[in-house]
């Protein structure tokens, strides 16, 4: 091949709109299939497990998974909000699975799994209920700001937002990186 560095960067990118495509459909599967009475809000937000995941897996360079896959559903899916608010709500999703990557990797741990019960409670509690703040306040401040929600249910929303993140980490985060384990021990063990 004349050109492996070129080959390697557009594998690199296909990975990454791939994982940008799932985000967006996971978004939507999550709108259409486990919206919360109408709220704007899904119960489970598989798309922030998704992305944690595949920082995780991946490296950093995912982060971008989430932003692009947020904008896809937001401006073609769903066309809801103003530019900005979609781009806010992106750029804190992507913030979010950054965040808790890190909160999970900070420790020199390469790349966190589910082995153990301590693996799975700092799954949950570092890569879900702390990092998932994140994008919960960007959110529902850009769309307090843009009008689209009012002050009164503003911490509501806030509350639900992450809630539904968490939820998105312990359920989807969980079953990617068990997989994978799994699928790496039987390559091993063959």
């Amino acid at each position: 091949m004349p050109y492996p560095d070129v080959q390697r960067r557009l594998t690199s990118l296909l990975k990454i709109f791939g994982v940008a495509l799932l985000y967006a459909l996971f978004a939507h599967l999550s709108h259409l299939y486990v919206m919360s009475n109408g709220s704007g809000i899904s119960a489970v937000w598989s798309s922030s497990g998704l992305t944690l995941a595949a920082i995780l897996i991946g490296g950093k360079r995912y982060a971008w998974s989430a932003f692009i896959g947020s904008l896809l559903m937001a401006n073609v899916m769903e066309a809801g909000a103003l530019l900005w608010v979609n781009f806010a709500i992106a750029s804190g999703n992507a913030l979010a699975a950054l965040f808790g990557a890190w909160l999970l990797t900070r420790n020199n741990k390469a790349e966190p799994g589910v082995d153990t019960l301590r693996d799975f409670l700092q799954l949950i509690f570092l890569g879900g209920c702390a990092a998932s703040i994140v994008s919960a306040l960007v959110g529902n401040t850009a769309l307090l700001a843009s009008g689209f929600i009012g002050p009164s249910v503003y911490l509501h929303n806030l509350f639900r937002w992450w809630m539904d993140d968490v939820l998105g980490v312990i359920l989807i985060a969980t079953l990617i990186l068990s997989w994978r384990k799994t699928k790496n021990m039987h390559k091993t063990s063959v």
